[in-house]
């Protein structure tokens, strides 16, 4: 399988990233890629972690599935993480001399499911401080626009960051206290009008990567037939270092040995890119 992007990262593709936190990047990935992924999903499923959830209530239609750090179970994830274009692709949106893997998520929306994503930031989540962190998002199926990963342009510049929510009921408030800096998210729905929010059509191949800071969410799947399956990991940069924020993180590296202002470059973190040339 390929382990660089089968198309180029352009300047253009990294001048979009930097203005808008977020870019749609067309045929990156095989499709022997795709194909080995949908077993990784199906193995994600058929078992469970720690972050494993069904985000969908019960007696919803359809269904969402949602894991993290799967690749600790599923072999595949793992491989994927370490050998698949994902590393190089991060690493030049970033201008990053490295890309360290941090973590992966999957995420199944079945036909017909309504629950959507709430708008959130990823990064408050996590135990990363710095602006050299992205996470790129690969559907296994073709995507159509309007079930697709949204992300609100430009949210990533302020440096402003927000309220985590929990996904499932979609409430806020996580890790507040008189020492927290977290702001409410903004009502994007209520006010679109305040907001651009970007949305792609994907094919099979094409992935969307967005900064850290970006809001984003998505929709439920309107779709009667087709699945809604990808693939997620979150790569850091030269910048980041290690926090540890109010609240509970996600995912959560417990006797990580690091303390506020570590590098993240570390055994917890590998380093995926540049290729160790002995690999």
């Amino acid at each position: 399988m390929h382990a660089s992007p089968i198309s180029t990262v352009t300047q253009s593709d990294i001048d979009t990233f930097e203005r808008d936190g977020a870019v749609c990047l067309r045929q990156m990935f095989a499709p022997e890629w795709l194909d080995y992924l949908a077993g990784a999903i199906e193995e994600a499923m058929a078992s469970s972690g720690p972050y494993t959830k069904t985000q969908s209530n019960p007696g919803d239609p359809g269904f969402y599935f949602s894991d993290y750090w799967a690749s600790h179970r599923v072999e595949r994830l793992a491989y994927f993480a370490f050998n698949s274009p994902a590393a190089e692709i991060a690493a030049t949106l970033l201008h990053s001399e490295r890309a360290n893997f941090f973590f992966d998520a999957v995420w199944v929306k079945e036909p017909l499911t309504r629950h959507r994503s709430a708008w959130h930031q990823d990064q408050p989540y996590y135990c990363v401080n710095g602006r050299q962190i992205c996470i790129l998002w690969l559907p296994i199926d073709p995507v159509a626009e309007d079930v697709s990963l949204q992300c609100v342009r430009g949210s990533h510049s302020s440096g402003a960051m927000y309220d985590p929510i929990f996904f499932k009921h979609g409430s806020s408030g996580y890790g507040r206290n008189e020492a927290c800096t977290y702001r409410p998210i903004p009502d994007i729905d209520t006010h679109p009008e305040k907001f651009e929010v970007l949305q792609w059509e994907l094919e099979r191949g094409d992935c969307i990567v967005f900064h850290g800071l970006t809001i984003h969410g998505a929709p439920g799947n309107s779709s009667g037939e087709r699945r809604r399956r990808a693939v997620s990991t979150t790569w850091l940069g030269d910048d980041t270092t290690y926090i540890e924020r109010p609240g509970m993180m996600e995912p959560h590296i417990e006797d990580n040995g690091l303390a506020d202002g570590d590098s993240l470059d570390c055994a917890h973190f590998p380093r995926v890119w540049p290729r160790d040339p002995q690999q």
